[in-house]
């Protein structure tokens, strides 16, 4: 079906090829769409299995970011991989605590038109699904505003007794500064400057396919794969913070100079690629992370350990700073 399909690469599998696969509608009822998106995420993510673990310096920091208006939504499209799952401790949705949820990017053929997809791990083995958010409006909001008129129409249309109450009566601008934060997570996963890495060092990758007698195939890994994301950041946000605590405690006395702080992280997004080259210049986004003010921070070296091997014979690694 993937082969078949007209999907750009960054979609795993249109929901529309799962309804045609399956002989359901997804708008004959709410409890079918929330299946058919399951079944699209879980399809995504088997081939890769990605969990992505915030440090928790960096995820608190991340979570509180404004979400600008002006951030281009193309870079959703660099998902490192076709669907994402991402922990979110301590998060709690519509009474519920959310441990972790699932994002995956969709596509329609017939209409162009591409939604991001997330479902909330509730745990007791539910998936519950967050309403889509097309992409192409100026902001969440314009997304979830699109998403939830269309969703009306498509099951006002079915012909069926649907209970419409939930979708009629959701404040939208309530609604967004929910599942804000979440979208915040995935952006800095999709900045230029995200910091990703496996136990080995090494960062996410797109899986290829192997050739078989059949034709290419997706196999996937015996095992999920742990992502650290931000570690070294995180780090240097605790230090950052800490000494910005001593230094107006020791220096605050009879000086005329601002409070030492941590001033507000927030997107960035520039141009990268030639001017001249339409094909060539694309949107970025990046992260810029808080920056202590009035505080001064020593350089130090960051220790890097990697395993080394040689052949079958495991050799002890060793400590090497960075320069």
């Amino acid at each position: 079906m993937r082969a078949r399909s007209r999907r750009p690469h960054w979609c795993f599998l249109p929901t529309g090829e799962l309804c045609r696969l399956t002989g359901r509608a997804r708008e004959a009822s709410l409890e079918i769409g929330a299946n058919l998106n399951a079944i699209a995420a879980l399809a995504g993510w088997r081939v890769t299995q990605g969990i992505y673990r915030f440090d928790p310096a960096l995820f608190d920091s991340v979570w509180q970011t404004p979400l600008n208006t002006r951030i281009p939504w193309e870079v959703l499209f660099r998902l490192p991989e076709w669907c994402v799952y991402i922990m979110t401790p301590g998060y709690v949705f519509a009474s519920r605590n959310v441990s972790g949820f699932f994002a995956y990017l969709d596509y329609e053929a017939g209409s162009g038109r591409s939604e991001l997809r997330m479902l909330l791990d509730v745990g007791e083995d539910r998936l519950l699904s967050a309403l889509p958010i097309d992409l192409g409006g100026r902001s969440l909001l314009d997304g979830l505003e699109s998403s939830r008129e269309r969703f009306r129409d498509l099951l006002t249309g079915a012909g069926k007794p649907t209970d419409l109450a939930d979708i009629a009566a959701t404040d939208m601008r309530q609604y967004a500064g929910e599942l804000g934060p979440l979208v915040n997570l995935l952006l800095y996963i999709c900045s230029v400057n995200a910091e990703t890495f496996d136990a080995s060092g090494r960062g996410p990758r797109w899986p290829s396919p192997k050739i078989t007698r059949w034709g290419p195939r997706l196999f996937p890994p015996d095992k999920p794969t742990e992502w650290q994301v931000g570690y070294r950041m995180g780090a240097a946000l605790r230090e950052a913070a800490s000494r910005s605590v001593e230094r107006w405690a020791h220096d605050a006395v009879g000086r005329r100079r601002p409070r030492p702080h941590i001033r507000r992280a927030h997107w960035h997004s520039y141009w990268m690629g030639p001017a001249n080259s339409a094909e060539h210049r694309r949107l970025s986004v990046k992260w810029i992370p808080p920056v202590a003010v009035c505080v001064e921070m020593d350089r130090q070296p960051v220790t890097v350990v990697r395993t080394v091997t040689d052949g079958n014979a495991p050799v002890k690694p060793r400590p090497k700073e960075a320069r």
